[in-house]
């Protein structure tokens, strides 16, 4: 058998695994949705209410997307919504027109032939106006005016529209998008327009992906996603068990729900990887021996932001200890914590005992660029690890 035939088997027989399992994309089927009934209640009454507009926002690998796809989905199988749903993602580089480019072409047939731009194709020909082709081919683009478009004229073009604009990846934008989206929702909830917008973003608090707008808040519906229960968690686990057939023992359950911490990104990735290697095994039983492998392969396969800063931060020509210092913080119940209560972690599991002096420079050191800026500060003598998933990350690598 070749390699093409090998690897072939093998997507075939995981392709259901897949489908369970998805650490790589968020999940469309509200179904697989697990723990998050109360939030999904909330984006439904939110599209169902006339000039109200939701704001999802939390942790980085919360499920905030998987969240707004699902529970849009749901509203649409379910017949509760009967609209259009519009879907952008933003980048660094997206602009309030960039973004709301989707809705303006939808709006009418009318509007959309108004703002088409005839070019042409030929070989090693870019766009040659079609008044020049002759009789070459003619591609048609849909473009729109590079002029600039305000929120009033863009809430005045899309206020009738029978549709939700979501906007997903809304914290990576630039402070003037943030208060010109701001600003359109405010126009559209001042006309009771049919249009919801759904923003969805990493944050802590909702008013800074508004651009702390003042007025916007009272139309906008906030849900902030906390992270998931361990029941919830083992739900996920049991769900993947009961569509692939295969049983995961109870005490590797308590592992990846230990690591997961609450994230479900590391449940679905786990879950993935055990299922995987249990399937290449012919076995139906995720034991040990499939867990330990499937672990290794985890960590090789987490988000790259998180592979590249902890090695970072580990890495010292000097001193090993960064590692046993991190999976302190790590094992630290709480999101934030002292200086004392961090010495105090690192004394319990490693029995070595820093002074106030020492732990001042390993800090320093960590919240550094160099070292990937692991660490944040959040008061005088308090701290925190920036991306809350990387504790999970720091547990799932320590246990490997």
């Amino acid at each position: 058998m070749s390699v093409f035939e090998k690897f072939k088997e093998k997507i075939d027989s995981h392709k259901n695994v897949q489908d369970v399992f998805t650490p790589s994309s968020p999940i469309k089927d509200p179904e697989n949705l697990k723990g998050r009934d109360k939030e999904i209640e909330a984006i439904l009454t939110t599209i169902i209410s006339k000039g109200r507009h939701g704001l999802i926002f939390g942790d980085r690998g919360i499920g905030k997307s998987s969240l707004a796809t699902a529970s849009l989905n749901g509203a649409l199988k379910s017949k509760i919504y009967n609209g259009t749903i519009i879907k952008v993602q933003c980048g660094e580089s997206s602009t309030f027109e960039k973004i709301i480019k989707k809705a303006l072409l939808e709006k009418s047939e009318d509007y959309a032939s108004s703002k088409m731009e005839e070019t042409v194709k030929t070989a090693g020909t870019a766009g040659i106006p079609k008044i020049l082709s002759g009789e070459r081919h003619v591609e048609i683009k849909k473009v729109i005016d590079k002029e600039k478009i305000d929120p009033q004229q863009a809430a005045d073009a899309i206020k009738d529209l029978n549709a939700i604009l979501l906007i997903d990846e809304f914290d990576v934008t630039s402070e003037e998008v943030k208060k010109s989206i701001a600003e359109l929702i405010k126009h559209l909830s001042d006309n009771e327009s049919k249009i919801t917008i759904i923003i969805v973003g990493i944050s802590n608090d909702g008013a800074s992906l508004v651009a702390q707008h003042p007025s916007v808040t009272r139309c906008l519906d906030e849900v902030k996603l906390e992270r998931v229960s361990s029941t919830d968690i083992k739900k996920i686990i049991d769900d993947g068990e009961g569509k692939l057939g295969i049983t995961f023992n109870d005490d590797i359950k308590e592992k990846i729900i230990k690591i997961s911490n609450g994230f479900p990104y590391f449940t679905h990735l786990l879950g993935l990887k055990c299922s995987e290697v249990s399937l290449s095994q012919e076995k139906m039983e995720v034991d040990e021996s499939v867990f330990k492998e499937a672990l290794e392969l985890a960590v090789k396969s987490s988000e790259g932001s998180l592979i590249r800063d902890y090695e970072l931060a580990i890495k010292s020509s000097r001193n090993n200890n960064y590692s046993k210092i991190l999976l302190a913080a790590a094992k630290i119940k709480s999101s934030s914590f002292t200086t004392k209560e961090w010495i105090e972690k690192i004394e319990k599991e490693t029995n070595i005992l820093y002074n106030n002096q020492s732990m001042s420079n390993f800090i320093g050191r960590l919240m550094s660029v160099d070292k990937g800026g692991i660490i944040e500060k959040v008061s005088h003598g308090v701290y925190r690890i920036k991306d809350p998933r990387m504790a999970s990350f720091i547990i799932m690598n320590e246990i490997n």
